[in-house]
């Protein structure tokens, strides 16, 4: 498949009136009786002679150059995601999402409690303690409101006889140290 019939003809000169050449690795020739071969255009490859067309990127893979002899377009490195085939370049992950392998159609959504603030991301990194993200994908943390607080990543509500107000306390250690030293006060 994708062969010539000029194939099964023996391989000579480009000169030589007895004979037909074969299209090198990284041209073809989709016609019979031309003089000569087009090249693979960027986002295609071809590494085999004698072909009536060249093969496009898969998924997960891109290509610029003109000629591609190789077997495969080069992977996308990680950061970045293809899913188109026969493209010219991998694209950078958004902000929220990430991707931590090479040769892949698409980036990967941050956990929750987890965010990617560049585009072009090959992880995650966890909120801080007395942050927070309400969904899977997010790009910014946001802070614990008053009645929560932080812990690892996350926020939970302060027990019972217990407050917190809307200033930055991060764990409840500084909520009671908080408490207490009111108590003192009072």
């Amino acid at each position: 498949a994708g062969q010539s019939r000029a194939n099964k003809y023996q391989n000579g000169s480009s000169t030589d009136p007895t004979k037909c050449s074969n299209c090198t690795a990284g041209r073809f020739q989709p016609t019979e009786g031309q003089a000569s071969c087009l090249l693979c255009i960027p986002g295609t490859h071809q590494n085999r002679t004698g072909m009536s067309k060249c093969q496009r990127c898969s998924q997960g893979h891109a290509s610029d150059q003109i000629a591609n002899v190789k077997n495969e377009c080069e992977k996308c490195v990680p950061g970045k995601a293809q899913i188109l085939k026969g493209q010219t370049l991998c694209l950078d992950c958004t902000r929220g999402t990430f991707q931590d392998l090479q040769g892949r159609s698409v980036c990967k959504k941050c956990a929750k409690n987890y965010v990617s603030s560049a585009s072009g991301s090959q992880s995650c990194l966890k909120c801080k303690q007395g942050m927070y993200t309400l969904k899977l994908g997010e790009s910014s943390c946001r802070e614990c409101g008053g009645g929560k607080f932080g812990k690892g990543g996350g926020c939970i509500d302060c027990p019972s006889g217990w407050y917190r107000s809307d200033a930055i306390i991060i764990d409840l250690t500084r909520c009671k140290f908080f408490l207490l030293s009111l108590l003192v006060f009072l």
